[in-house]
């Protein structure tokens, strides 16, 4: 029965994702103009098993242009945990989208408003939801939910506490990763023979294709396109793709920015003035205060909408952010922002880092506590398994972290991984 369960989560995910001509006649309304009001508030369920994601959905309405800026309006939940201690977690804008028999994604119904909250101890829980808009506050009734032992997760994975070298779940059970770099969103049907191989491990750009959550400009006359804004439509594709992933225990290091995307797709890139965006120029990225203002908007979706899932193994801030032609000790101070903002939204606690473009990168960077482990890049290597072997020998010794070869490009094959 699970298999045939996950095969069809295969055969959705692999016709959501390889949709073409879309019709985008029912665009998403983004703006509200009504009095502030939550209503309609909805679970999943009241009964969670540990380690299981618990989803609340509600309308809202207020006042606002952008759903997505918290300055504009900004949704929390407050749960109170079985041991008495309070976890916050930011609420998101969601769009329900279904796939048509002409294979084409259509929108179902309106947007409402969602938290998703993983339990990670038995026992009962209560929640309530605080919206803040036009200087106002209003709080939700207080509900209660219950979890219970039975589970079919591990739990989260992290930083071994045992060895700083390795990964281990939330219940201490060892973690050794098989992977790719990278199984894109387009081709996640073949997740399943991927898993059937005994691979547990992708990396998942969040910065092209079907996931592209932000950085391109495509499509700019829909309402969610553009800076300060978020895919929708995509964003459901990436919730499919996660869902999967927990099925079948693959989990992903989400890469959250890509090089690429600045120094060959500047023209449709979002942060370009010419899109509306507010630069100039990609060198003015790492030290503009109004583009780090909103890449925090972008983490806050992403941390309330997938902080949840067990399939995400870690934020990855950057795909080679040393190819954006910037010295290291511009950059550091981007990263210790970014980092201690997801580290001061997310309770779930998932691994934060960067990656380098070079096979050594920066000792700087790689130096910092704020970035958990290592990750680099490595491109026309002959022998990269001796390589590989000796630089993850070399790098676990002198930073004391588990080190990740993300990528690396063998010339004399022609093979990229």
């Amino acid at each position: 029965m699970r298999r045939i369960i996950l095969s069809l989560l295969i055969s959705g995910l692999y016709l959501i994702l390889s949709a073409q001509d879309k019709d985008w006649a029912n665009l998403v309304k983004l703006s509200s103009d009504c009095p502030l009001r939550i209503s309609e508030i909805v679970v999943n369920s009241d009964r969670i098993g540990k380690y299981e994601k618990f989803e609340i959905t509600f309308k809202l309405e207020g006042i606002w242009d952008n759903p997505f800026d918290p300055d504009q309006i900004a949704v929390d939940a407050i749960f109170r945990r079985p041991d008495g201690n309070r976890v916050t977690l930011p609420g998101f804008f969601y769009q329900e989208y279904y796939l048509n028999a002409q294979n084409r994604i259509e929108i179902v119904g309106d947007p409402v408003w969602k938290v998703r909250f993983t339990p990670g101890i038995t026992g009962k829980y209560s929640f309530h939801i605080q919206a803040v808009n036009q200087g106002k506050e209003i709080l939700s009734a207080t509900e209660e939910f219950e979890c219970i032992s039975f589970n079919t997760h591990h739990g989260f994975l992290k930083v071994s506490e045992s060895n700083p070298l390795y990964f281990d779940f939330s219940d201490g059970m060892p973690f050794f990763g098989i992977g790719m770099d990278r199984i894109q969103a387009d081709e996640g049907g073949c997740y399943q023979r991927f898993s059937d191989s005994g691979g547990n491990f992708n990396r998942l750009f969040l910065t092209n294709g079907k996931v592209d959550i932000q950085e391109l400009n495509m499509d700019p006359d829909r309402p969610d396109r553009g800076l300060g804004k978020i895919n929708l439509e995509n964003s459901w594709n990436l919730d499919k793709l996660l869902e999967l992933g927990e099925n079948l225990r693959i989990y992903h290091m989400l890469t959250l920015t890509n090089q690429y995307n600045f120094n060959r797709q500047w023209d449709i890139h979002t942060y370009n003035r010419q899109n509306g965006g507010i630069l100039d120029s990609k060198n003015e990225y790492f030290t503009s205060e109004d583009a780090m203002r909103y890449f925090e908007i972008y983490l806050r979706y992403l941390v309330a909408r997938w902080g949840y899932s067990t399939a995400v193994f870690s934020w990855d801030l950057w795909n080679e952010y040393s190819a954006m032609g910037i010295d290291v000790e511009v950059a550091i101070p981007w990263h210790l922002r970014m980092a201690h903002f997801l580290d001061s939204l997310d309770v779930f606690d998932h691994i934060i880092h960067t990656n380098d473009g070079y096979f050594n990168g920066s000792d700087k960077m790689h130096s910092l506590p704020e970035m958990e482990i290592v990750s680099t890049n490595a491109y026309a290597i002959k022998d990269i398994a001796y390589l590989a072997s000796v630089w993850t020998e070399r790098m676990i010794k002198k930073f004391n972290k588990p080190y990740i070869l993300a990528g690396w490009f063998i010339t004399d094959y022609g093979v990229q991984l």
